[in-house]
């Protein structure tokens, strides 16, 4: 899970951020253990809070380089074979969200599977390959490139339907405040 970034339109760090008195990171790292993952790590931010919070959380190797950098740190960090990366502001994440996604991943021949929201695709949370998508990844990164979502047009992926998703970039984002 993605827990670096600078919250500057959040105005303090979302990943600690509490909602109904969980911090978000939290609340998604839960979610993707529902879902089956053998294995949940934080990259990024502050380490000693996530770690505080019963969270495994490993350094960025290239902090403050994007969030394309947590991606590849995600991938570096993993020993599955498939990795499922998310980002720590997920409003309301389920366990099915990224069931289905991996589901889709296995069904298919992809390197990576993203969700469609709102009738277009967005590159987080994926799922990925990673024997496969990590060295384009790292290639993408290597060439400049800092943004997830022209990494992903970079890599064979498929898109699928997985209900709403929403996010929390500003205080208006959170529940109670739309």
């Amino acid at each position: 899970m993605l827990t670096g970034g600078h919250s500057t339109r959040m105005g303090r760090d979302k990943a600690l951020l509490q909602v109904d008195g969980v911090a978000m990171a939290v609340r998604v790292a839960a979610a993707m253990s529902a879902a089956g993952a053998a294995d949940v790590r934080c990259v990024g931010g502050d380490l000693t809070a996530l770690r505080v919070l019963g969270l495994t959380a490993v350094p960025d190797a290239h902090e403050n380089e994007g969030p394309l950098a947590g991606v590849l740190a995600g991938l570096d960090s993993s020993a599955e074979l498939l990795v499922v990366i998310a980002p720590c502001d997920l409003v309301e994440p389920t366990a099915e969200l990224f069931t289905d996604l991996v589901t889709a991943l296995k069904a298919s021949d992809a390197a990576a599977v993203v969700p469609i929201v709102e009738g277009r695709w967005r590159p987080l949370p994926i799922a990925l390959r990673r024997e496969v998508a990590r060295a384009p990844v790292a290639h993408a990164f290597a060439a400049g490139e800092r943004a997830v979502h022209r990494a992903v047009e970079g890599l064979e992926f498929v898109a699928v339907d997985v209900g709403p998703i929403a996010d929390a970039d500003a205080p208006g984002d959170l529940p109670g405040h739309r």
